[in-house]
């Protein structure tokens, strides 16, 4: 990872449970790692590159580790051991 990328993680409790939620900054240049490609209905989007989606894969991976989805979208169920998400914050951060 470039040295000047930086992670923070930030815990939420609420009623429902909690959320862990990890942002990376300090990305080279605003649009970095991000690659222009067509989803399946032919409409053009905006992914993470080759690049970008190593950098991201760490911090997804540990996020993951301990969490658990006993989740049955079919019935509307939602069982997990927290929520959250890995995401990209074009901001900077000393």
């Amino acid at each position: 990872m470039p040295r000047q990328i930086k992670v923070s993680v930030r815990t939420d409790y609420f009623s429902g449970g909690g959320a862990i939620r990890v942002n990376v900054y300090n990305l080279p240049e605003k649009g970095w790692g991000y690659v222009r490609e067509t989803d399946r209905w032919g409409e053009p989007r905006w992914v993470p590159g080759r690049q970008l989606s190593a950098i991201l894969a760490a911090p997804k991976e540990i996020h993951g580790a301990y969490n658990f989805d006993g989740s049955d979208p079919r019935v509307y169920y939602s069982h997990v051991n927290y929520y959250g998400q890995v995401e990209v914050d074009w901001r900077e951060r000393p």
